[in-house]
């Protein structure tokens, strides 16, 4: 089965909000909603995860999913 980057991203956003992160709930949901290509949307998410992780590492959770989630945009736009 496919990774569904945007149903995780959209799930991290919910959760983020949850955690009184509400900033970064706010910007995943954002690069889904403006993004024109998938491409365009993967790294807008990539560059978010990416400038958010530091913010996560008071909530083990949200962070390891963050970058997992991370992990599998960049192998994706590597191959």
């Amino acid at each position: 089965m496919a990774r569904d980057y945007y149903a995780e991203a959209r799930e991290l956003a919910r959760d983020a909000r949850a955690a009184e992160l509400p900033a970064l709930g706010s910007r995943i949901d954002a690069v889904i909603a403006d993004g024109f290509t998938a491409s365009e949307i993967l790294m807008g998410l990539r560059a978010t995860l990416r400038d958010e992780l530091p913010e996560l590492e008071p909530f083990p959770e949200l962070e390891a999913r963050a970058a997992s989630l991370l992990g599998a945009i960049d192998a994706a736009l590597a191959s």
